[in-house]
């Protein structure tokens, strides 16, 4: 099968186009300026081609460097909807099918488990944008007749993703005043603390429950969704959430520091989102692999090899 991927170059991109290319497809690469200005799509679209689209800006990248909210939203809609839908118009030339990486943020917050069939009410902009290009892909579809798929995965962390994920936080955390200022980076910052034994500090409360999803799982869960002939909504998360305490503790350990984390969070503890992920399993054969352990080892060790302190 013939495949065409947005945003080949960033972590996931990479993890998803080796899975591709292991599974036997033909991988075409497209980065997010080539989507934005319709460069290379003529050639790249065509009838044979599944297209999955991965490019997109995280919230916290948006506001890097914006000089206000109001810049920071623009960069979202450019990203996240405006680049999807001049996607789109490149594959109403005709498409195989088309995978969407969508968000957990779509739902919004809810005390109870939510399925695919869960009302979405966004309570970020990024949600939001998320589910404005959830709804073009689905328009789309309806004109088109294409198979569509969207993945609504959960906060997904790992080696080399920038993310506001728990476990991103509790390696590039920033530590007190007591970091010396020859540290190069935050991260650098949390691996020198645990080794010296001074304490790791996470936002939240101790028992904040967290929905999260190793890149390697995600990369996985959209090969198997390009595979597959299923279309519609599916979420993508872990079999369980997992909590700061357990996170902050987990890279202390790995990192042989003592002393105990500290949180800087109310009293009662905030609950994740909780995703039902059957329709995943049942329909993509979705697992994920990695258990919050391990993947919280794998994120460690690409620091200590590749960007640890020298």
């Amino acid at each position: 099968m013939r495949v065409a991927v947005t945003g080949a170059g960033s972590r996931l991109g990479r993890l998803v186009v080796a899975s591709l290319i292991r599974d036997g497809h033909e991988v075409v690469g497209l980065d997010a300026r080539g989507a934005r200005e319709g460069d290379g799509l003529a050639a790249a679209l065509t009838p044979e081609t599944t297209v999955v689209h991965l490019a997109e800006l995280e919230a916290c990248a948006a506001q890097r460097g914006a000089s206000s909210a109001v810049e920071a939203r623009r960069r979202l809609l450019e990203a996240n909807v405006y680049a999807t839908m001049r996607l789109l118009d490149g594959a109403r030339r005709g498409v195989a099918a088309l995978v969407l990486a969508s968000s957990h943020e779509v739902y919004g917050g809810s005390p109870t488990p939510v399925d695919e069939s869960a009302p979405t009410a966004p309570t970020t902009d990024y949600g939001a944008t998320k589910l404005a290009a959830e709804d073009h892909l689905f328009a789309f579809a309806a004109e088109q007749g294409t198979r569509v798929v969207s993945l609504r995965c959960a906060t997904v962390y790992g080696p080399h993703v920038r993310s506001d994920a728990p476990i991103d936080r509790a390696i590039d955390a920033e530590i007190d005043a007591e970091i010396d200022a020859a540290v190069d980076t935050p991260i650098d910052a949390a691996i020198e603390a645990a080794h010296r034994g001074l304490p790791l500090t996470l936002d939240g409360a101790e028992g904040d429950l967290v929905s999260l999803l190793h890149v390697e799982d995600a990369a996985r869960a959209v090969a198997l969704a390009v595979a597959s002939t299923a279309e519609g909504v599916f979420n993508v998360g872990p079999t369980a959430p997992a909590s700061l305490g357990e996170i902050a503790r987990t890279v202390l350990h790995l990192a042989g520091g003592g002393g105990a984390p500290r949180f800087r969070g109310g009293a009662a503890p905030r609950h994740a989102l909780r995703m039902v992920v059957e329709r995943a399993r049942a329909e993509l054969g979705f697992e994920p692999a990695f258990s919050l352990a391990r993947g919280i080892a794998s994120r460690y060790a690409s620091y200590r090899t590749a960007e640890a302190p020298r």
